[in-house]
């Protein structure tokens, strides 16, 4: 975990157990970044807390109890979740809320870009009944289906994993095992599919790709339990006997 904490004329780091993607240098430089975009914003900031270390950094600022997350400019989409969960919210969809004292975009600092984001406290899982978590996710399935946004092919996304894994630099905790697994799996040809019967709703393309994506990617977290796919033409012949 790392914590952050400015005084009047320096920024000190204390580190503990960490892992992440990120260098220490650039993740010292992107808390820095974060906590002068929001005093930059007139939000009193003198500590800041990592709660999640991955190829984006996010947050808790204090004491004006802000999430910011940062990322590195050349690899964000910052704007777009920012669009996205505004559309969301105007839905009723149950999702993170930018924060209300700012302007909700992104902001660039430093060679980051940084967004600001309402603070929840975590909740057990024992708090939300199964009951409840599955009518927030319908809810938000039902609000996704009201959008129609243009978001980046799976085979994209199936790359930029291809290249992050092919990279030792920034996968040097990748066990051989791990890593032989996961290249023959992206290396592997794509199940094929049946094209949709009709023209997909707005949101179903995103939703489509989403699933392809889940079931691309379902064999190959390390350690998990993994089911064999069935022979794809048989699901291709179920399909299209179905239309």
């Amino acid at each position: 975990m790392w914590h952050i904490r400015r005084s009047r004329t320096s920024v000190e780091v204390r580190s503990g157990e960490k892992i992440g993607w990120m260098q220490p240098s650039e993740i010292q430089r992107a808390l820095a970044a974060a906590m002068s975009t929001a005093s930059a914003l007139g939000l009193p900031v003198g500590d800041a807390i990592v709660l999640h270390d991955s190829n984006k950094l996010a947050a808790r600022l204090l004491p004006c109890d802000v999430l910011a997350r940062v990322a590195p400019i050349a690899h964000q989409v910052a704007q777009f979740e920012v669009e996205l969960a505004r559309r969301l919210a105007e839905t009723g969809s149950p999702v993170a809320a930018l924060d209300p004292r700012v302007e909700p975009r992104a902001y660039e600092r430093d060679g980051f870009v940084v967004t600001l984001w309402t603070y929840y406290n975590p909740v057990a899982p024992r708090e939300v009944s199964p009951a409840g978590y599955a009518n927030a996710l319908g809810r938000l399935h039902a609000g996704m289906r009201r959008l129609d946004v243009r978001t980046p092919h799976f085979t994209d996304r199936v790359a930029a994993a291809q290249r992050l894994v092919e990279s030792s630099n920034r996968t040097p905790e990748l066990a051989d095992a791990d890593w032989e697994l996961l290249i023959s799996t992206l290396r592997r040809p794509p199940p094929c599919r049946a094209a949709p019967a009709r023209r997909a709703a707005p949101g179903q393309r995103a939703q489509y790709e989403v699933r392809a994506a889940v079931h691309r990617f379902r064999d190959v977290l390390p350690r998990a339990r993994r089911v064999r796919p069935r022979p794809c033409p048989r699901r291709c012949q179920r399909a299209l006997r179905g239309r």
